[in-house]
């Protein structure tokens, strides 16, 4: 029996045990939680669940040696894992570094016995994917390298009897004591340390914020968030009547800084504004107070938002075709696609085309789907939104010599945009794949289409 053979065989068979305990659960949920057996059975169970983190690196590594990617008209392995294991694009990106440090190749300062001792301490402990993840994200601010394997299978030994807080505790003092034992810390280790990242909105439509912030910075934004500590600032009663607290009236202040910031490009850009709204007639006659319309970022607003932001007047207005919601000819003869047309195509599609999509467009490029170097000209109906990383998955030569990508084109049935992919061994008949996110269907283009 091949090897293939025996790993087919064991995960239809971890599929079959999965699915009838699952059956278990659902159908005598009481039953199956009531006796010690069953949840020390369930323990051993998350125990096994946690040796997949392994197997996960592992087949993360073979796609990239495999260029498995090709297959879904990408260079990239990070497309490959995101699209046909149905996990995000960061999961997938954690489980390729994983990878390389247990399987890829090795560097100088990379000791295999050392590394080899360090999976098998893993894999013998079960260590679960979430102190997996914690110590490989403390170990990437040590800065003596050489020092990496010897402290990563430290760490794996420690982590087998530590609980979560705990080990993250350990592990951040021993990379502490080991960067200041090295030449002393670097002056510019908070500099590189910086992030910023902004999370989906939630069901009331706010965000929330998390990153890292270099003194220089954080002394700057604590300066002009400092007037927050007195009741009264920035409000329109006297402090004496002002009922927020410290932390509300920090982040009122912080929206009047970068409100004050894109009424300044406002007025540089003569007038046109940094924040788009789409909407259709229909939804201005139907509003109400919880009426919440799509934008150029992540966020939507409801009509109080958009009176929050100064923009209680319409600057541009988008004729769309009745049945397809795409925008009537706007053309234009340079390569740059105009602000219009940038506004047009936020209010026909609101985010990327590629199916799945749903980056916004404040986070895209605008792209020619007849290339401008074919002769394709910058006309509302040759341009589509294609976000960077999936802009690099586009093949822009007329003939579609480049098999391994697939191309942006209209869809004959609908006139709508999107992609078709490549030819290969998974779709060896492609279609145009529309982007049928919900994020694109809160545009105004989609909503005329529903009308």
């Amino acid at each position: 029996m091949s090897t293939m053979a025996s790993i087919s065989e064991l995960t239809q068979a971890i599929s079959r045990s999965i699915t009838a305990l699952a059956a278990l659960f659902i159908e005598d949920i009481g039953a199956t939680k009531a006796t010690r057996e069953n949840l020390d059975a369930v323990i051993e169970l998350e125990r096994a669940f946690n040796q997949k983190t392994l197997i996960d690196s592992a087949f993360a590594q073979s796609v990239r040696e495999a260029r498995a990617g090709n297959l879904v008209g990408s260079t990239r392995p990070v497309d490959f894992l995101a699209q046909h294991l149905d996990i995000s694009r960061p999961e997938a990106l954690s489980r390729l570094r994983l990878g390389l440090r247990d399987f890829g190749q090795m560097d100088e300062h990379t000791d295999e016995d050392a590394r080899a001792y360090g999976r098998d301490v893993l894999h013998r402990h079960a260590i679960s994917a979430e102190k997996q993840k914690l110590l490989e994200r403390e170990l990437k601010k040590l800065q003596n390298r050489p020092e990496l394997h010897g402290l990563r299978v430290r760490a794996a030994e420690e982590a087998s009897t530590r609980s979560f807080a705990d080990l993250r505790t350990w592990i951040r003092e021993q990379v502490a004591m080991l960067n200041d034992a090295h030449t002393g810390r670097d002056p510019s280790a908070g500099a590189r340390r910086r992030h910023l990242v902004i999370g989906a909105p939630d069901a009331d439509g706010g965000s929330f914020i998390r990153g890292y912030l270099p003194a220089a910075t954080t002394a700057l934004l604590e300066a002009a968030l400092a007037p927050a500590r007195n009741p009264g600032h920035l409000s329109s009663v006297p402090a004496e009547e002002d009922t927020r607290g410290l932390q509300h009236r920090r982040v009122d202040a912080l929206h009047h800084l970068l409100r004050r910031y894109h009424q300044d490009k406002t007025e540089r850009n003569g007038g046109v504004g940094s924040i788009v709204v789409s909407l259709s007639i229909k939804d201005l006659r139907d509003i109400t107070p919880h009426t919440r319309f799509p934008t150029n970022t992540h966020s939507q607003l409801n009509a109080l938002d958009i009176l929050m932001l100064g923009a209680a007047e319409f600057d541009f207005g988008v004729v769309h075709d009745p049945d397809s919601g795409s925008p009537l000819h706007l053309g234009r003869t340079a390569r740059s696609a105009s602000l219009e047309q940038r506004i047009a195509l936020m209010a026909a599609q609101g985010v990327c085309i590629f199916p799945g999509c749903e980056q916004p467009l404040c986070n895209c490029d605008i792209h020619h789907i007849t290339a401008w170097a074919d002769g394709g000209f910058t006309d509302i109906e040759n341009l589509c939104p294609f976000c960077r990383s999936h802009h690099t998955l586009n093949n822009d030569t007329a003939n579609r010599s480049h098999g391994r990508r697939g191309q942006a084109e209209h869809d004959p049935a609908t006139g709508r945009t999107g992609y078709r992919p490549p030819t290969n061994s998974y779709t060896p008949d492609p279609s145009v794949q529309l982007n049928e996110t919900v994020a694109q269907n809160r545009s105004a283009g989609a909503k005329i289409r529903r009308q």
